[in-house]
């Protein structure tokens, strides 16, 4: 941070620190001290958009690649001060929370929610820079549209802002727009009636309907365009020669320079147009002009970089500047921004992995309007004791069309983005060696025991706030297929196959058991099978996930002073770099077992140059809670009515009455709606259903601590013209025609490794008739 940038931050913090440190209690006693909540209270210091702390710095779009979802909106939080995030990293920290959004047509499209914890983190140079995404999955269309759409983040500290609010104003943080390029769809991925539907294929009917429209095509893979078709389609435009030929160039740069020379010979001989660069003028006129060209950020720009410790995940952003220079538009190979990573610790600049993204020239980019493109890349990158931690130097270099090749490395197209990043922090439930990290999807410091007597079960999950975490965990049990999440000592360097990612021959890799010790009867061994995603060093950037059958199998090895016959999984990870995602250690089919507290035990062990030693077990309770007794499944709902019988007629106008109840040992919500209907083809507006005893809207009661066991009550529905809960009090009638009231139900658990619990849904219906005509 510069100077002047320095002196500002700290005047800020001084004058907003009574304001940061008592902010929740602020909100609590007046949510509109701020001023950002107007109509529910008096302002008492109004702050708005609050960057002092923290920024959001950055947005951007992977159209995905590789191991990457379909698309990830990628987002880089600054932190600017040592202080000022509640606690340092030996304590709870606290949230800095992102909420995403894309524009579709008039409307933003709230994508979710997601957040990092920080830290005060003394000692460290700012910023530090945290990286945060979430899934992206939208509607494809072919490389014939350039599908830019706007995006937007906004980030608030503390206070997650609320769903479906694109406009909201944080008191703390900040929102960022962006616009960004969704991949194209590839031919081979639709069915052939949307190709006829979209007019790109033309069929006859009489062979249309004798062929299967419900298939795809193949499709040729995409070819880059060569030097001579680049030099045609960049004839009249300003991208000069020593950018569209670069590519071309650094291939010729690289042969020996024997080959070079045959090659122009044999150009020389033929007497069609060379579609290759090769030895003559205009190489020779690339050459001159990229001598010394060092940094040229014309056309594209690293504009962040930041890394997430609780997702191992670094991220950049790059802004693509121009609308063309990209080697072709979206019908084409285009060409790939490439970014390598490298973080500064023990005295040495530690490679971290390089990621790239395909872009292509945009007629949709303007002078101030750039299409930002984000990257995306697993590391585990360094690990430090919280009493100790403080950020570490973190570099990102953009190269176009050429990967970077060390920590020194300057780019001809493209710069180098030099910030700080925290490493992670020795978390989870840890032996000497070895660590359990996760249940399902929640960290085990969000597993407890329960300190509220009136609930059922024990070592109940609740929110963490760290991102990827089930938040929305509520006093929760597990269910289903249960994932374990851990960690070992690394592996040494050279344990693994750079490229496959298997164990090397004559390596010894760790080894390791998981049990289960269920409520009741002796502990087990987990031996399932299950596939895990490894990162190999070597691996390809394109596709650098290697998928691995991860078996419990005899080890040929002595283990502990003697020749096991027992089972043991091997733990992939090692200290030069290849990594596992998710760090899944076992997988418990919990589905269908006895309710009660569970502990899951791993025990590890590594080679000592003669034989495995057991290193220290692990082990962690949680309360499993498949949700069904015998002769039903929880929760257990009715659902009846009291002013008809079910299916039987109600006259339009009146009110409509019934009762409810959800019993469960885990309750969670019960909402009561009205299915939506349509009348030829407009739908009919459907009247609330007011619940008695509702506490989160008309509709819905919801957990709220004390109603663990269930809840019940009536509901009420107008079906005429007068609802005295409306404002005006009035509504349009409903017509004629029979309807269904639906209850669903739901429990608190974290089912299959998901934050979605158990449901249950019951109905009943009625036949809403006209009333009898007026006679006389």
């Amino acid at each position: 941070m510069a100077n002047n940038e320095a002196n500002l931050a700290t005047a800020g913090k001084a004058a907003f620190f009574e304001e940061r440190s008592n902010f929740k209690a602020n909100l609590l006693k007046n949510p509109n001290y701020f001023g950002t909540f107007p109509g529910l209270g008096d302002v008492v210091k109004e702050i708005k958009y609050n960057t002092t702390y923290e920024k959001l710095a950055c947005l951007g779009l992977n159209p995905g690649t590789g191991f990457e979802a379909e698309g990830t909106l990628e987002a880089v939080i600054h932190i600017n001060l040592p202080s000022g995030y509640d606690s340092g990293p030996c304590g709870a920290g606290s949230t800095e929370w992102v909420r995403f959004y894309v524009e579709d047509g008039a409307t933003w499209t709230d994508l979710g929610a997601t957040g990092v914890t920080v830290y005060n983190l003394a000692g460290s140079t700012f910023p530090v820079s945290y990286a945060v995404a979430i899934d992206l999955e939208h509607v494809k269309k072919f490389c014939t549209v350039e599908n830019v759409l706007n995006v937007r983040a906004i980030l608030s500290w503390e206070f997650e802002p609320p769903a479906n609010q694109p406009h909201f104003v944080p008191v703390w943080g900040n929102a960022v727009d962006a616009r960004v390029q969704i991949a194209p769809a590839f031919f081979e991925e639709v069915p052939i009636s949307s190709l006829i539907g979209s007019g790109l294929l033309k069929i006859d009917p009489v062979v249309e309907a004798s062929i299967d429209v419900t298939e795809t095509l193949p499709a040729k893979a995409q070819q880059a365009l060569s030097f001579a078709q680049l030099k045609e389609l960049y004839a009249n435009t300003s991208v000069p020669l020593h950018r569209f030929g670069f590519a071309d160039a650094a291939k010729v740069g690289a042969k020996p320079l024997e080959d070079v020379i045959s090659a122009a010979n044999a150009v020389k001989n033929l007497t069609a147009t060379s579609t290759n660069l090769s030895v003559g003028a205009d190489l020779a006129a690339i050459l001159a002009a990229i001598e010394g060209l060092e940094g040229d950020t014309t056309y594209e720009q690293l504009t962040c970089a930041g890394y997430n410790p609780q997702t191992r995940t670094l991220e950049a952003v790059i802004s693509i500047k121009l609308n063309g220079g990209y080697s072709g538009s979206l019908c084409t190979a285009g060409s790939y921004e490439y970014v390598s990573f490298f973080a500064f610790f023990g005295g040495a600049w530690n490679a971290q992995g390089s990621a790239q993204v395909n872009v292509h020239d945009l007629t949709a980019v303007t002078p101030g309007h750039p299409v930002n493109y984000a990257v995306i890349r697993l590391s585990n990158l360094t690990t430090e004791l919280c009493e100790s931690l403080t950020a570490v130097p973190l570099r990102a270099i953009l190269s176009w069309q050429t990967v970077p090749t060390g920590p020194d490395f300057i780019p001809v197209w493209g710069n180098v983005y030099d910030t700080h990043v925290q490493p992670q922090i020795n978390t989870g439930i840890e032996g000497e060696n070895a660590r359990v990290l996760r249940i399902g999807d929640v960290g085990v410091i969000g597993i407890q025991s329960s300190v509220n007597p009136s609930l059922t079960g024990d070592y109940l999950a609740n929110p963490t706030g760290v991102a990827e975490d089930c938040n929305n965990a509520d006093d929760s049990p597990f269910g289903g297929t249960i994932g374990i999440e851990g960690a070992f000592t690394l592996n040494p360097a050279g344990t693994f196959n750079p490229v496959t990612g298997m164990p090397l021959p004559g390596s010894h890799p760790v080894l390791y058991q998981a049990y289960i010790t269920p409520p009741s009867g002796p502990k087990f061994q987990l031996t399932n099978g299950f596939g895990i995603g490894v990162f190999p060093i070597g691996a390809p950037i394109t596709n650098p996930e290697v998928v691995i059958p991860q078996q419990a199998v005899v080890t040929p090895y002595p283990v502990n002073g003697g020749a096991s016959t027992a089972l043991y999984y091997t733990y992939y990870e090692s200290a030069d770099g290849q990594l596992v995602n998710p760090r899944v250690v076992a997988w418990f089919a919990a589905g269908g077992l006895p309710e009660g507290n569970y502990t899951i035990e791993i025990d590890g062990f590594a080679w000592d140059g003669l034989m495995y030693q057991p290193m220290s077990p692990v082990s962690k309770t949680f309360y499993v809670y498949n949700g069904y007794i015998p002769g039903g499944e929880r929760p257990e709902p009715t659902l009846g009515l009291t002013s008809a019988a079910d299916c039987g007629n109600i006259t339009v106008g009146d009110v409509i009455t019934g009762f409810y109840s959800v019993a469960d040992e885990f309750f969670g919500s019960v909402t009561i709606e009205m299915t939506p209907l349509n009348l030829g083809a407009t739908p009919i507006a459907m009247p609330t259903v007011y619940l008695s005893n509702f506490n989160d809207g008309p509709e819905t009661v919801v957990y709220d601590g004390t109603n663990t066991f269930g809840t019940s009550g009536t509901f009420t529905i107008y079906t005429g013209a007068t609802d005295p809960n409306k404002t005006p009090p009035t509504q349009t009638p409903l017509p004629p025609c029979g309807y269904t009231i639906q209850l669903t139900a739901t429990d608190r658990a974290l089912v299959n490794t998901t934050c979605n619990p158990h449901v249950t849904q019951e109905a009943v219906g009625f036949c809403l008739v006209a009333p009898p005509p007026t006679i006389g």
